[in-house]
């Protein structure tokens, strides 16, 4: 039995100075008891039968005092009892015996009973701990108990008992009993780190035996699985921590070992998902700091990784690194933001220390460290790209870029520096975001708005809305009377719920056979064109430029008038998502608005320019002049309501204020505030909202439009306005039954140069509903156009299928009749009647 003992310690011992080489220190309790079977209790009762056997040796415990963490070591007989070593410890520690209590395996031991009857021995570590209550878990105890011996069987080399559990199997087991209560979840896991399960199963797979190395595989990647629910999920953020930290630290192969490279990327997700959801309460460390401390080493070694990638000459970054680049970076950004709440600017030199790894780096200097490091390679990959052809693999550079920015954030100079890289490279970023696809991901160069060219940026702002779908099951569905059009329309899309229009639109006339998207496309052009006509009081022009609208300030006689500025909004936000340009153009006071900015006197130049000069001569008059009261003004403006005047005060009391030379700036500020902005609050603010209604979420508003420049939401909304070029639209157009060389399609192209710009536009409408080309011409449009031959007499005028972009053109006798019958088209009221097949 000695042997036994002895042979058994000598175990325990070179375990627990592998599981110290694994980080166990005095801050680091493990349970390493000794658990007992039944072939121990047989060895057991053969030996004490024997009267000759000679008394069992002492015992060394090691006792750990859980309330100042310091360890005693005693030596005892096996034959003492528990309630003899309490008082023996009363002795030493001053802990009176009535509050003592001694845990060994997660289980109080008795006082009554011996030590070896509780289990005890040579080599046990015990808790002592105060007043304990019942454990919460006691399931989760005894199958950790078996996982613990499983792994020190095969430590020993043991051929585990019949119907004992494998370390897989008690995993499995382990995982199985997961409390139903959300909050016994993290008390269930604390089990398995409290009695060293992380540290057993790493020391397990280190081994030379391939088996032994293959369950604990087996067992680890287990932890890797967590529940589906969310809430759940992030109770394994600490163990699988544990895990990865073991691996990164102590596996022969370090950051190329496969099974921890599959722990950090398990961590990487679980650690993004809890962003934002009080990620720091799942951790072990509180504080920010300590938990940025933890997951810093992981966000160094992945940007090593990607620098690596970038110095290659095929500058191709592996997506699965990025992937978990960025899911580190997040929690990483979070902990710092909070940690910078209470302390001094994050960062005013940048270093780095080379000779140190990742892990003992000081973060707060590291992290903008890095952020520097990549900044340049992708600078390098920009500047190799300039006059090479587009590969797909470089569009992960816009990922990376993403997550830069949301670094250069965090300490200062960051964001310029951003900005300089990306105006030195601006060729390489157009012709990246020029072909990227359809993603919220890419909004984060908006602010950088001057870096993109016009039709790069108007791609990237188009991204915001969301995407028109073609699913014929959810589109929301309007019939409409052309002779109620306005009404109708209003009704339909003003009661609808923003979900429904964003998940796409299905309209028809009444009593007409056509529809699709031609259809769709003139609904927008006619209603639009309706909203904006002055007659209904909506809107109004200024002089210089009547082309442009402005919401009305009067407005108020049309009843409804606010809801028609939230139909409106709707409208706009739609035909944008549409990309149907329906002829209308913003003036530029009601677009600075809609971008939440502020007007100055001189955003009113080009709008008003009477009022304008009329506003410089106050501020240029000479003082003494003006403060003579020769004007006769007050701080009251004078509002012209259906021909009767009437006086608005410009501030409280502004009846009795005169202008002067000291006060003149602060007038000209609340008369532009009150002409062009109080007047039109309400009707700004309710088209604002039916536009974000289709945009999505409100925030999106004002980034939209201040991401643009006004002549970018003129293209947007009215297409090009030059001159239709014939031969680009003879280029892009095909034939079905006739030839090119024909007599008919010779005789359309000399009509159609014949035609003034206003013809051919209307024309180009009857023929596709599109009213202005994309400012890339007949090439922005979805398809060619196409010339059919149609069956009818050349007696009857050309017919239309929008949806197709086809005309079907009459076998005309002669070129003076295909001309009369083409001029006929382009007369408004014919043009809006589409002919049918």
């Amino acid at each position: 039995m000695s042997t036994a003992v002895a042979t058994h310690h000598r175990l325990l011992t070179s375990s627990k100075r592998k599981l110290e080489d694994l980080g166990a220190d005095d801050e680091t309790f493990i349970v390493i008891g000794r658990m007992r079977t039944h072939d121990e209790d047989e060895v057991e009762e053969a030996t004490f039968s024997e009267p000759s056997d000679p008394p069992p040796p002492p015992l060394q415990i090691f006792v750990r005092q859980m309330s100042t963490g310091s360890t005693t070591v005693i030596r005892a007989s096996p034959s003492d009892t528990v309630g003899s070593v309490i008082e023996r410890l009363h002795e030493m520690t001053g802990i009176p015996v009535a509050e003592q209590r001694l845990v060994c395996n997660g289980r109080q031991l008795q006082t009554e009973l011996t030590l070896s009857e509780s289990g005890v021995r040579d080599g046990s570590d015990l808790r002592l701990t105060g007043r304990l209550r019942s454990t919460r878990c006691p399931q989760s105890w005894q199958v950790v108990d078996d996982l613990v011996l499983a792994i020190f069987r095969l430590i020993r080399g043991e051929r585990p008992p019949r119907g004992a559990c494998s370390v897989p199997a008690c995993a499995r087991e382990f995982l199985r009993i997961i409390p139903e209560e959300v909050d016994l979840v993290a008390t269930h896991l604390c089990v398995l780190r409290d009695a060293g399960g992380p540290r057993l199963l790493v020391l397990l797979y280190l081994s030379q035996d391939s088996s032994q190395r293959t369950d604990a595989e087996t067992a680890i990647k287990l932890f890797l699985q967590p529940p589906q629910d969310p809430v759940l999920r992030t109770r394994f953020i600490p163990i699988v921590l544990e895990f990865t930290r073991l691996l990164r630290d102590h596996a022969a192969e370090g950051a190329a070992d496969r099974l921890y490279r599959e722990c950090r990327a398990s961590l990487g997700t679980l650690l993004e998902a809890a962003v934002g959801h009080g990620l720091w309460c799942f951790l072990d460390h509180p504080k920010p700091a300590r938990v940025v401390g933890e997951v810093f080493p992981f966000v160094a070694e992945l940007a090593g990784s990607l620098s690596a990638c970038m110095s290659l000459p095929a500058m191709a970054i592996q997506p699965a690194v990025l992937r978990e680049f960025r899911a580190f970076m997040s929690p990483l950004k979070e902990g710092i933001e909070d940690w910078s709440r209470d302390a001094a600017p994050l960062v005013r030199r940048l270093q780095f220390d080379a000779k140190k790894p990742p892990h003992e780096q000081d973060w707060t200097n590291s992290v903008p460290a890095i952020f520097m490091e990549l900044l340049e390679k992708v600078r390098d990959c920009l500047k190799r790209m300039d006059g090479e052809d587009f590969k797909p693999e470089w569009l992960f550079f816009l990922h990376l870029l993403r997550e830069l920015d949301g670094i250069s954030r965090l300490h200062e100079g960051g964001e310029e520096r951003l900005r300089e890289m990306l105006m030195e490279q601006r060729a390489s970023m157009n012709l990246l975001l020029g072909r990227a696809i359809r993603s919220e991901e890419h909004l984060w160069i908006l602010p950088f708005k001057e870096v993109m060219e016009g039709e790069t940026r108007r791609h990237v702002v188009m991204m915001m809305f969301p995407e028109v779908k073609e699913d014929y099951e959810v589109l929301h569905e309007m019939l409409i009377d052309r002779q109620q059009l306005l009404a109708e329309s209003f009704e339909y899309v003003r009661q609808a719920d923003p979900e429904a229009l964003r998940s796409g639109l299905f309209m028809e006339f009444k009593n007409e056979e056509a529809t699709g998207p031609g259809v769709l496309r003139e609904w927008f052009c006619l209603v639009c064109r309706e909203l904006f006509n002055t007659e209904n009081a909506l809107f109004i022009t200024y002089p210089n430029d009547q082309r442009r609208f402005f919401p009305n300030p009067g407005s108020v006689v049309n009843s409804l008038h606010l809801d028609y500025f939230r139909f409106c909004g709707r409208m706009i936000a739609l035909a944008l998502m549409y990309k149907v340009q329906v002829g209308v153009l913003f003036d530029p006071l009601f677009f600075v608005q809609l971008g939440g900015k502020v007007i100055s006197l001189e955003d009113v130049r080009d709008s008003d320019p009477c009022f304008y000069t009329s506003c410089k001569q106050i501020l240029e008059m000479d003082a003494a002049l003006l403060d003579s009261d020769a004007l006769g003004l007050t701080f009251v403006r004078e509002i012209d309501e259906l021909g009767s005047l009437r006086e608005v005060e410009l501030c409280r009391g502004g009846k009795g204020i005169t202008v002067t030379s000291r006060n003149r700036d602060r007038y000209i500020e609340l008369l532009i505030r009150h002409r062009f902005v109080t007047s039109i609050s309400e009707q700004t603010r309710l088209f604002s909202e039916g536009f974000a209604d289709i945009l999505g979420e409100q925030k999106h508003l004002r980034c939209f439009f201040r991401s643009l420049e006004l002549k970018d939401l003129d293209i947007l909304l009215n297409g090009s306005e030059e001159m239709i070029s014939v031969e680009d639209w003879k280029g892009h157009t095909e034939y079905n039954g006739y030839k090119e060389t024909d007599n008919q399609v010779c005789w359309f192209w000399k009509v159609l140069e014949s035609m003034s710009a206003d013809q051919r536009r209307v024309l180009l409408f009857f023929w596709t509903s599109v009213n202005y080309l994309p400012i890339t011409g007949f090439r922005g449009l979805p398809s060619k156009l196409y010339i059919y031959k149609g069956p009818e007499s050349n007696k009857r005028l050309p017919s239309s299928h929008t949806c197709f972009f086809q005309l079907g053109l009459p076998a005309y006798t002669s070129m003076e009749i295909m001309r009369e019958r083409l001029l006929v088209i382009t007369q408004e009221h014919v043009s809006c009647s589409f002919g049918k097949w």
